[in-house]
């Protein structure tokens, strides 16, 4: 088995972890999630950043994973050292301040076993990106994959599609977050952009 299949797997089993640990927690399910008294919110199950993880960034691993052998000790753990730190203000300055409660964190919630789980599960996808932008040298069509891929992810980790089935199905755990909230728009609209500007940068270097 290739290191890109050990990498998918563990990225799939690690989630699979953090849904059973939102179980445990009684966050997994919208009836869970208001059976604790929270009558909006992210379930783990309707979480947009945990179906990217799931569907869309084991494809991105799968493709930086080709180039691990182009890796030294150093710069890994540089890099898993910077996407830790990432990871954790995103959670602390952003998650956390968020209006309503998530499965995850935020809505006056802390930081849940999940959460946590989630927040190094972050932290490494960061750390991968970092070393195939800054320490590999990809082809160009597996940079163009991995740009279409996370242009794909980074809408439906911010709920876009979620909010998109609100206007259509009933669903009253389900709060409309664009209206009261703006951070998942500006990461939709910034992450979109930073993506193709680092995707030109390599392409050109």
């Amino acid at each position: 088995m290739g290191i890109e299949m050990i990498v998918v797997l563990t990225s799939v089993s690690w989630l699979i972890l953090a849904g059973l640990l939102a179980h445990w927690d009684c966050m997994f399910w919208p009836s869970q999630m208001q059976g604790l008294r929270y009558p909006e919110g992210f379930p783990f199950v309707a979480n947009g950043a945990v179906w990217g993880n799931l569907l869309i960034i084991p494809f991105v691993l799968f493709i930086v994973g080709k180039y691990a052998d182009e890796w030294n000790g150093r710069a890994i753990y540089g890099m898993l050292a910077l996407g830790m730190m990432l990871s954790y203000s995103v959670f602390q300055f952003v998650y956390l301040r968020g209006k309503f409660p998530d499965s995850l964190a935020g809505g006056g919630l802390p930081i849940s076993t999940a959460g946590w789980m989630m927040m190094i599960y972050t932290g490494a996808v960061l750390a991968a990106l970092g070393l195939f932008y800054f320490f590999s040298k990809p082809t160009p069509s597996d940079i163009l994959w991995v740009l279409i891929l996370l242009a794909v992810y980074i809408p439906i980790a911010n709920h876009l599609p979620l909010q998109y089935l609100r206007k259509y199905y009933y669903m009253p755990w389900c709060p409309n977050v664009f209206a009261e909230e703006t951070s998942p728009l500006r990461f939709i609209i910034g992450g979109e952009i930073a993506v193709v500007v680092v995707t030109i940068i390599k392409l050109l270097l």
